[in-house]
């Protein structure tokens, strides 16, 4: 039996993609920098905790970009955000039938970003990048919410939709669904064109 389940948030219930690269192709056009396409991935990606020191390492310019990312709306990012299909329904339609659980390496702004998608109430406890010692793919992120959820690993699923939800599946032992453009055979446990597909899974999972 499904007890719990653990959702990713950016690109899995919210389409982030294109505002933060928006964010991040602004911060290096101020700091004069070329906006490495190459690496794009890893802005919508990546831990938000320690990810600017990693891009950027050299101080005056992390302190220049430090001070970019303080002082920008965070505003324009909320409006830039939009709600993936089927979410609400899905949500709606688990919530009660199992425990939920958030696990994002966004940082600090989850919870305006819940709230703004009045999201917030579907979620027993969420997890951002920092909250724990340390962020997906930890196993600690994973052990920490089946503590909160009281559930166990084999009674709970993870999705997400991409490699860093299937490893951080894998760290904390749960099994993993991947929703989106990226679910394939042998990605993941299981893989869903879109959310909607949830329920009828946990139904196959539990008959």
């Amino acid at each position: 039996m499904i007890k719990a389940l653990i959702f990713d948030l950016d690109e899995t219930l919210i389409g982030s993609k294109d505002a933060l690269l928006f964010f991040f192709r602004q911060m290096y056009e101020h700091l004069g920098l070329p906006f490495p396409e190459d690496k794009a991935e890893l802005f919508y990606t990546l831990p938000e905790k320690g990810f600017l020191e990693l891009m950027l390492p050299d101080p005056e310019i992390l302190a220049k970009a430090k001070r970019f990312k303080e002082n920008f709306d965070p505003r324009l990012h909320l409006i830039s955000l939009t709600l993936k299909p089927f979410v609400r329904e899905t949500l709606a339609a688990v919530h009660g039938r199992c425990k939920l659980a958030l696990a994002t390496n966004r940082g600090p702004t989850t919870p305006a970003v819940l709230k703004h998608f009045d999201l917030e109430r579907y979620f027993e406890y969420v997890v951002h990048a920092r909250t724990l010692a340390e962020p997906k793919p930890h196993k600690i992120v994973v052990s920490t919410i089946l503590d909160k959820l009281a559930a166990s690993a084999g009674e709970t699923l993870l999705v997400g939709d991409s490699e860093i939800d299937v490893e951080t599946a894998k760290n904390g032992g749960v099994r993993s669904v991947i929703v989106g453009e990226k679910a394939r055979p042998g990605f993941g446990d299981f893989g869903l064109p879109d959310l909607s597909g949830l329920p009828a899974l946990l139904d196959k999972l539990e008959g």
